[in-house]
């Protein structure tokens, strides 16, 4: 009864797919979702970078009636212009002074943070792994130190060592239990 072929199928998802991925402004708009301002990247932008000293566009495109005015002003001799308005005109063209954007920025603290949380990570991975990782199997006849040509089965003892434990000879020779020597 619910019989869809598979043409109808593949249209009707076709037209969901295209209905949920579409990003118009009134769907957009519609769900409660501020629209975004498309930038065009083919215009000239601003930047105060050091490398960069002449960015392709003011940082103030429009100006205000006395922005205006002291526009004007700037034709004329520079002599008349005071410091403010010096800098008022250097601030339409510029946002930061190179002094400003020399200055030393706080980034090496979230880096240096940032190697430091890794490095707490991975001594946790290591010390998990040395903990409640794999044990190694090792089995050692216990009287091959007193008689290297000692094949007595019933003297080797197998002991399951962690992966970070002491392995000198001397050292894991001692916690063994006493065993009789071969004969």
């Amino acid at each position: 009864m619910l019989h869809l072929t598979a043409g109808r199928v593949g249209s009707l998802l076709a037209r969901r797919a295209t209905a949920a991925l579409t990003n118009s402004s009134v769907r957009m708009a519609s769900h409660g979702h501020d629209v975004a301002e498309m930038v065009d990247m083919s215009q000239p932008l601003y930047v105060d970078r050091v490398d960069i000293p002449l960015p392709d566009r003011p940082y103030k495109d429009t100006l205000s009636p006395a922005e205006e005015s002291l526009k004007q002003k700037e034709k004329g001799p520079w002599s008349q212009l005071s410091k403010e308005e010096k800098l008022a005109l250097y601030r339409l063209k510029f946002c930061q002074t190179f002094p400003e954007m020399q200055e030393p920025s706080a980034e090496w603290k979230t880096v240096l943070g940032g190697i430091f949380i890794f490095l707490g990570l991975t001594g946790l991975v290591v010390w998990w792994q040395k903990v409640y990782g794999k044990k190694k199997k090792v089995c050692l006849n216990t009287c091959e130190r007193t008689n290297p040509s000692c094949d007595n089965i019933a003297h080797t003892r197998c002991c399951y060592i962690s992966p970070g434990a002491d392995l000198s000879y001397s050292r894991f020779f001692n916690s063994l239990q006493k065993r009789p020597s071969c004969s």
